[in-house]
């Protein structure tokens, strides 16, 4: 069972992640968020677009107890994906369908669901529960990059 803290972060995040997306300047969007990273458009993409990767997932827990899953270069998918093409309104409109299935999907489970495992190429064996806190994880960082830029002088 998941706490309600779980539902309750990752549904407000959506509401954090179309503040920032919407504050970013324009022109900013295409500046790197730190040296190397992504920019703040190709941020708000992944964001965005790591949705459904995080739902397969945790699908793939459900039907198969410790099944292997993919590791997924971000940099390739980004290029893949074009994310340097996306705009602010349909990467808004990506995460917020995107997060709204995977909650309803977490709030579907039941009794021990939430204790299925998937192995991870490079975080290991996670159970869909922990996952949920590593997906939380994974907001508050971008959210960190977006502020940064939001917030720049």
């Amino acid at each position: 069972m998941l706490s309600p803290y779980i539902f309750t972060g990752l549904e407000k995040n959506a509401d954090l992640f179309e503040m920032l997306a919407l504050r970013v300047p324009l022109a900013s969007l295409d500046a790197h968020t730190h040296p190397g990273r992504f920019t703040a458009r190709e941020a708000l993409a992944h964001w965005a677009d790591w949705e459904h990767i995080h739902l397969s997932r945790i699908e793939a827990a459900l039907r198969e107890d410790l099944v292997q899953v993919p590791d997924v270069d971000e940099g390739e998918r980004a290029r893949a994906e074009r994310y340097r093409e996306w705009g602010v309104e349909e990467c808004v409109e990506r995460f917020t369908a995107g997060r709204t299935l995977l909650v309803q999907r977490l709030r579907s489970l039941g009794p021990g669901e939430t204790e299925r495992r998937f192995v991870h190429p490079f975080f290991g064996s996670l159970t869909v529960g922990g996952y949920c806190g590593h997906i939380l994880g994974h907001d508050a960082y971008h959210a960190e990059q977006l502020l940064g830029v939001v917030l720049a002088p």
